[in-house]
């Protein structure tokens, strides 16, 4: 699998808790470089100065070669902060898509199809974020009503409240 990055910025602090290397996603860039994954961790973890990584641009866009960096990442020990101008919303339900297009092996028409606009997906998107970055904070920079959110997401560390009622 190829994946395409626009930018890549080593040693970037002040974007995020962490000093770490920004991969800049823009599709449209015809000069985007493809990499593979493997070469991707090479890059990023060479000369030691990155913590982690600041996810940048239009990943929603090539959101299987996402997952497929989320999915290396605990194994390098790194951080993880995205920024996207998609809502939290709008970043996870291309997740669920994505998710829901490779299990099921079914292309969904985008905007023609009323399971695209099933919050289900958005659901599955989520879940695997969780399953992929649950081991670690993580943050989410979106954009909700126009206005720019960080979302600190807490490591999952399988602790359940139990509320009694009444």
């Amino acid at each position: 699998m190829k994946i395409r990055i626009s930018k890549i910025i080593h040693g970037v602090e002040g974007e995020a808790p962490f000093k770490g290397v920004i991969l800049h996603s823009n599709t449209k860039d015809k000069k985007a470089t493809p990499y593979k994954l493997k070469e991707i961790f090479q890059e990023i973890t060479e000369d030691g100065i990155n913590e982690g990584i600041i996810f940048t641009g239009d990943w929603e866009k090539q959101p299987k070669q996402f997952l497929a960096i989320l999915k290396k990442i605990k194994g390098y020990g790194l951080r993880v902060s995205i920024y996207t101008e998609k809502s939290f919303y709008e970043f996870t339900q291309e997740i669920g898509i994505t998710a829901w297009e490779k299990t099921y092996k079914t292309k969904l028409k985008r905007e023609k199809n009323p399971l695209d606009n099933d919050p289900m997906l958005a659901f599955m998107g989520g879940a695997i974020l969780d399953l992929y970055l649950g081991h670690m904070d993580f943050q989410i920079s979106t954009v909700e009503d126009g206005k720019k959110i960080l979302n600190n997401i807490q490591k999952n560390d399988g602790v359940v409240e139990e509320i009694v009622v009444g």
